[in-house]
C-alpha cells in the first residue's frame, strides 16, 4: 500500500514516517513532501490509497489539498493533520473530503493504535476524529 505523507516539518515528517512503518507500511512505499504543489505532484505519479497533510503548509492550506487530492483520487484515505481541535475545523475538513481529522500532537499516536493496519486504515467510507 502506498502512503503519501505532506508535511512541511522535516521532524514532525520522521515522525510520522515511523509511525506508518509502526502500522505496518513499507519504507518503499512511503512517499514524503514538503508543499501542497508537491503533495498534488506525487499524488499523479505515486497514486497513494493513504495521504496525511499538514494543515498548515507553506503554499497552502491542508484542507484545500485534501478539497484537490479528493477530485484526484477518489477513493484514496485522506487525513488532515492539525492542531486545531475545534469543531468548525473539522466540519470543514470532513466537507473538503477528509476521512480522517487528526490532532497534533497525540492524534497519530491513537490513529495507529486504533487502526492497528494499514488494511483497517483504508477501510471504506471511514470517517472519525482522533485526538
Amino acid at each position: 500500500m502506498i502512503a503519501l505523507v505532506v508535511e512541511s516539518n522535516p521532524n514532525s515528517a520522521d515522525v510520522i514516517c515511523r509511525q506508518l512503518k509502526a502500522l505496518g507500511f513499507k519504507d518503499e512505499d512511503i512517499h514524503v513532501t514538503g508543499t501542497a504543489e508537491g503533495g498534488m505532484e506525487l499524488a499523479k505519479q505515486v497514486r497513494p490509497q493513504f495521504v496525511l497533510v499538514d494543515e498548515h503548509l507553506p503554499d497552502d492550506y491542508g484542507v484545500e489539498l485534501i478539497d484537490a487530492l479528493r477530485s484526484l483520487k477518489p477513493d484514496s484515505v485522506l487525513a488532515l493533520y492539525s492542531v486545531d481541535d475545534n469543531d468548525e475545523a473539522i466540519q470543514e475538513a470532513f466537507k473538503a473530503g477528509c476521512n480522517y481529522y487528526v490532532i497534533r500532537p497525540n492524534g497519530l499516536q491513537q490513529l495507529c493504535r486504533d487502526l492497528r493496519s494499514p488494511e483497517m486504515l483504508l477501510r471504506a467510507n471511514a470517517r472519525a476524529v482522533f485526538r
